[in-house]
């Protein structure tokens, strides 16, 4: 790495097609003008190509190539050039976590595992439901109609699938009869997203974008294998990690990361951490992206002294503020019971699979709970985790991934958190600890200057 990170200015791309250009080429032309500002890092939005027109760049469809959409290989060594010459760093937002698969002829990944199932040589890259029991025999289950009876507006076109603007493949040799009797023999079957139902993993609930195994060796190796160019090329001087979260082996992740990038490169997780969370110390990575420290920073602009005029004029909608407890306990249940219903589903059948027999033919020995229904008290299970995810080093290795949960009783109710009066500030104890460099636009002093 060229010179530490002391302050970074993001800069978000996008491509004509999203209506608000800003591409590679606008970003070189800021240069000057950032190292006035006297910031060290240029950090840029996601580069790889995404779904035609994105304006964030977070629904990436190809992790092989730069967009030709904002300038393409081409432009990204000018853009490394220009802030080299004033003696700027480099920064790229990379999204391991998942690929956009909104128009499935825009990915080749995605586009190959709907048109050859089992057999695709991609289909190991994705986390999919492939059991026969998983509500469509088999089947993967894409949520994209207003509902079921739109299956009968196929239509063939171009040896695709055709429903408006959606378009799928044909498995070979399955391209004879109507868009209705072709659908029905391939390996996808699309159904209406009311159904609760997804056929492989997404980022939280966005059926547009589909989970990557990055476990798997081979996801890794091709969904970086761009990446690893730009740091053997020296062109930049660290990577902002999207949404780790999703992984199901974090740590893993980051250790065959850094063996990628070298022992120099500045990585930083978008890591989100509970106020009495603290990032497990020997991941290699320089820290999070800031969440928590800005959270610090924001308390700087809070008068604690507003508290009861705040609490007074919120409660005035009808709202009381010390229910807050129940209710976050309330949409807990809702969000894990209708949001991420297909996700809950799958969990149950996977830890039937393993344990041979249903929660809901089983009584619950604990506090005699023979008279709530065996659904509801599975998905209470789910309600109490404290945490989004823990990244837990075991034996010196970084590559296990624990997931905290505590059976409701021992999860003590947090209120209103005390405060310090003198300082106004939370007590001690519950006071977060910063992890890392704060990724932002904060303006810092040069060394000497």
């Amino acid at each position: 790495m060229s010179r530490p990170v002391l302050s970074t200015y993001r800069l978000q791309l996008r491509g004509p097609l999203s209506g608000s250009s800003f591409t590679l080429d606008d970003a070189a032309a800021l240069v000057d003008y950032l190292d006035e500002l006297g910031v060290t890092h240029l950090y840029l939005s996601p580069i790889l190509t995404a779904s035609a027109g994105s304006a964030h760049g977070y629904d990436v469809t190809d992790p092989t190539s730069v967009s030709a959409e904002l300038g393409g290989p081409e432009a990204f060594p000018r853009v490394a050039a220009a802030a080299r010459a004033r003696g700027l760093g480099l920064i790229v937002d990379i999204v391991p976590n998942h690929v956009g698969v909104d128009r499935p002829d825009a990915n080749r990944w995605w586009w190959d595992v709907l048109t050859h199932g089992r057999e695709s040589v991609y289909a190991s890259f994705f986390d999919i439901d492939w059991e026969s029991d998983n509500g469509v025999n088999g089947r993967i289950a894409l949520p994209v109609l207003g509902s079921d009876d739109d299956v009968a507006d196929l239509t063939i076109q171009n040896g695709t699938l055709r429903l408006g603007d959606l378009v799928f493949p044909i498995a070979p040799g399955t391209g004879a009869g109507t868009g209705p009797q072709v659908h029905e023999r391939q390996h996808y079957q699309l159904i209406g997203w009311r159904n609760r139902l997804c056929g492989y993993r997404r980022f939280f609930a966005i059926t547009t974008l589909a989970g990557l195994r990055q476990e798997d060796r081979a996801v890794f190796e091709a969904s970086h294998r761009e990446v690893g160019r730009w740091f053997a090329d020296g062109l930049v001087d660290g990577v902002r990690i999207d949404h780790p979260d999703g992984f199901s082996d974090p740590a893993g992740y980051l250790t065959w990361l850094r063996e990628l990038v070298g022992p120099q490169a500045w990585i930083v997780v978008e890591k989100i951490l509970a106020t009495d969370e603290a990032l497990e110390p020997t991941l290699p990575v320089a820290g999070t992206t800031g969440y928590d420290a800005m959270r610090e920073i924001g308390g700087l602009f809070i008068d604690p002294c507003g508290a009861d005029a705040l609490t007074a004029l919120y409660e005035s909608s009808g709202v009381h503020y010390a229910g807050m407890i129940a209710l976050r306990r309330k949409l807990k249940l809702l969000t894990a019971t209708d949001t991420l219903a297909s996700e809950l589903r799958r969990v149950r059948r996977a830890i039937v699979r393993s344990v041979g027999i249903d929660h809901h033919t089983h009584v619950n020995p604990i506090a005699n709970r023979k008279q709530f229904p065996g659904n509801v008290v599975r998905r209470s299970r789910v309600v109490p985790i404290p945490t989004l995810n823990r990244f837990v080093c075991r034996f010196g290795r970084t590559r296990t991934l624990v997931r905290v949960s505590a059976p409701a009783s021992t999860v003590p109710a947090r209120g209103p958190r005390p405060m310090d009066k003198d300082k106004g500030l939370p007590a001690s104890g519950d006071r977060p600890r910063f992890t890392g460099p704060v990724q932002a636009t904060m303006l810092m002093p040069r060394p000497g200057g």
